[in-house]
C-alpha cells in the first residue's frame, strides 16, 4: 500500500468587531484582524432573511481564494457563507445576478414564493428609512431600473444624481403607459417621481433613521412621505 501525507494550510483568525456607533449598527463597523483594519460601509440590513427565519450577521475575516486581498465575509448561522456584498448591500452585485437572486436577496422570501407580496409590503412599508423603502419597494422594477439605468449612469455621475435620473424615467415610464392605454398624455408622475427622488437623497444625507419606532409607526412615516411628495407636485401643477 502507499501511504500519503495531506497538509491544511489554515488561518488562524482572531478577530474584533467594533460598531462605529452601538446605538446605530447600521452606520458599519470594523474588523482588526492582527494588523489588518478592515472597514464597512453603512450597512442596510444588520440581518439576513432565511426563508421566514431571520439569522444574525456575525462578522469573520478570512482569506479570499479569488484574489490575494482579505475579504470581509458574513457567516449565518443557517450554514450558508455570503459575500461582503451581503455585508454592504452594495448594489454592484445586480451586474452578476439574476431577477430570482435579487428578488430573493432584496425580499427574503423566492420569486413567486408563498407571501411574497406580502413580505415585500411588510419590508417596504416597515422599513426604517426612505432609502430602504424604496430598496424594498418592488423588486422586480427595481431590479431592472438599477441594472439598466442607475447603474451604468453610476460610470459617470454622482449616485444622487443617478438616483434621480432613475426615479425620472420611472416616472416617465409610468407616464407612457398611461398614454398608451388611452388615458391621456401627462407629465405629472414624472414630477412625482423626481420630487420623491430628492426627496430620499436629502434623508439620506442627512442620515434620518426612524429604527427607534415601531412598524405602524415607520409605516405612516413612509406613506406619509409619499404623500407630501405627492401633494408638494399636486399644488405646483
Amino acid at each position: 500500500g502507499h501511504s500519503f501525507e495531506i497538509c491544511f494550510k489554515l488561518q488562524i483568525v482572531a478577530d474584533k468587531l467594533s460598531y462605529f456607533d452601538e446605538s446605530s449598527k447600521s452606520k458599519g463597523y470594523e474588523i482588526k484582524n492582527g494588523n489588518k483594519i478592515l472597514k464597512t460601509d453603512r450597512i442596510d440590513e444588520v440581518t439576513a432573511k432565511a426563508g421566514r427565519r431571520s439569522v444574525k450577521k456575525k462578522g469573520r475575516v478570512t482569506d479570499g481564494k479569488r484574489d490575494s486581498s482579505i475579504h470581509c465575509f458574513v457567516s449565518l448561522s443557517d450554514g450558508r457563507v455570503g459575500s461582503n456584498s451581503d455585508l454592504k448591500g452594495d448594489d454592484n452585485g445586480i451586474k452578476t445576478m439574476t431577477l430570482s437572486e435579487y428578488v430573493l436577496k432584496r425580499n427574503g422570501i423566492p420569486l413567486g414564493g408563498k407571501g411574497s407580496l406580502l413580505k415585500n409590503l411588510q419590508n417596504s412599508f416597515g422599513a426604517e428609512s426612505n432609502v430602504l423603502f424604496w430598496k424594498y419597494w418592488n423588486p422586480i422594477w427595481g431590479f431592472y431600473l438599477s441594472k439598466y439605468i442607475y447603474l451604468p449612469l453610476n460610470r459617470y455621475l454622482p449616485k444622487s444624481i443617478s438616483s434621480i435620473i432613475t426615479f425620472a424615467a420611472s416616472g416617465a415610464l409610468h407616464d407612457l403607459a398611461i398614454g398608451l392605454l388611452g388615458l391621456g398624455w401627462q407629465s405629472f408622475l414624472t414630477f412625482w417621481f423626481v420630487t420623491m427622488g430628492i426627496f430620499m437623497n436629502i434623508s439620506k444625507s442627512l442620515d434620518i433613521s426612524y429604527s427607534r419606532f415601531g412598524f405602524f409607526i415607520r409605516a405612516v412615516i413612509n406613506i406619509s412621505s409619499i404623500a407630501v411628495c405627492f401633494g408638494l407636485i399636486k399644488l405646483l401643477a
